[in-house]
């Protein structure tokens, strides 16, 4: 009868959102399906129509195929886009499915906090009133934005606006964070790891209803999202339908914290390094720095061409340095998935 939606970001941010909230939803209601998938908003906002019409129908092709059931939306961004793309899928936020089922907040103790409605959100009045009325029922001092409810402005994710002006983005992400004092509740996962990779405390609903309240923990890397969605899958696959996963063996990578901010700054992913390395290391295509006893090579990985320095360590390899450019090199053919042909 119903199907839990959680989005492609709120396992990334932390699995347990997702593996929690779905064993409180399956104690209420036995028969909720989970479906773990991507929305379909990057290929959209960055112009692909192609790709995001193909979404639309696998989506709509599962939903239907589980007897059209009830969505369960994670993420206000995928309710706001089903319900204009996909309008026959009809549904409702997950905190407005606890408020009703009678699930309670843990206990506020006074705590003072602003809740920051994501701009989504903006027409889904009922879920703005449900969200408050659990928090100060679970004893939370609620002090008013300027901006909240239908007045509600965006915290710089939507529209892949960091990709695209990330200045802008810097700028807009102090705005809305110095709007008061104190700290923001919210119901989206992508404004709670904006705000907490700013320094901004902030909760997300579900870590006061699941009990995992913790103000200041720090967003994952752009690398540590893409394998929490792996890992919330393998666990899940296991817990539920008693299936291990099979897991691609990938050689490990050491980095200083400098140089792993540095990647997760420049959007470089931990995976891009390591075909960089198994393409040079394939090939030969290498240069061999005598003085550091490093190697330098690159690859094209899609419209990008991206840098490794690194050196063999304990089995794996130590990155020194990475970079990449939206570029391509002439002598280079096209990349094709993982498989590089080369003119040698």
């Amino acid at each position: 009868r119903y199907i839990f939606f959680p989005g492609c970001q709120m396992g990334a941010s932390d699995p347990q959102y997702v593996a929690k909230s779905y064993r409180l939803l399956r104690e209420h209601m036995p028969d909720t399906a989970l479906l773990l998938d991507c929305c379909g908003a990057p290929a959209l906002w960055s112009g692909d129509a192609g790709l995001f019409d193909e979404i639309c129908k696998d989506i709509t092709d599962k939903w239907t195929k589980l007897g059209m059931p009830v969505f369960i939306f994670g993420c206000p961004t995928c309710r706001e886009l089903m319900n204009e793309h996909i309008p026959k899928i009809k549904g409702k936020m997950i905190g407005d499915t606890f408020y009703e089922l009678g699930v309670k907040a843990k206990d506020g103790k006074g705590m003072e906090i602003s809740v920051f409605d994501p701009c989504s959100a903006r027409k889904l009045h009922d879920t703005h009133q449900n969200v408050r009325n659990m928090l100060t029922e679970a004893g939370f001092v609620l002090r008013p934005l300027e901006y909240e409810r239908e007045r509600a402005k965006c915290c710089s994710w939507g529209g892949q606006i960091s990709i695209a002006n990330p200045p802008y983005t810097r700028w807009l992400t102090e705005k809305r964070t110095s709007e008061n004092i104190y700290p923001y509740l919210v119901y989206c996962t992508n404004c709670r790891d904006i705000f907490a990779e700013a320094g901004k405390p902030v909760l997300h609903i579900l870590d006061v209803i699941l009990g995992m309240v913790d103000r200041n923990r720090k967003p994952p890397t752009y690398s540590k999202r893409r394998r929490n969605r792996e890992l919330l899958k393998e666990a899940l696959m296991e817990e539920l339908l008693g299936k291990k996963a099979t897991k691609e063996k990938r050689p490990q990578l050491f980095m200083s914290k400098e140089i792993g901010e540095k990647l997760h700054k420049e959007k470089i992913l931990e995976d891009d390094i390591i075909d960089v390395i198994d393409f040079c290391e394939r090939t030969g295509r290498k240069i061999l720095i005598p003085e550091l006893d490093h190697f330098i090579g690159y690859c094209e990985i899609g419209h990008m061409t991206c840098w490794a320095e690194y050196s063999p360590e304990n089995g794996g390899y130590r990155i020194h340095n990475a970079y990449s450019h939206r570029m391509k090199i002439e002598l280079e053919e096209v990349w094709h998935g993982r498989k590089q042909k080369v003119d040698m």
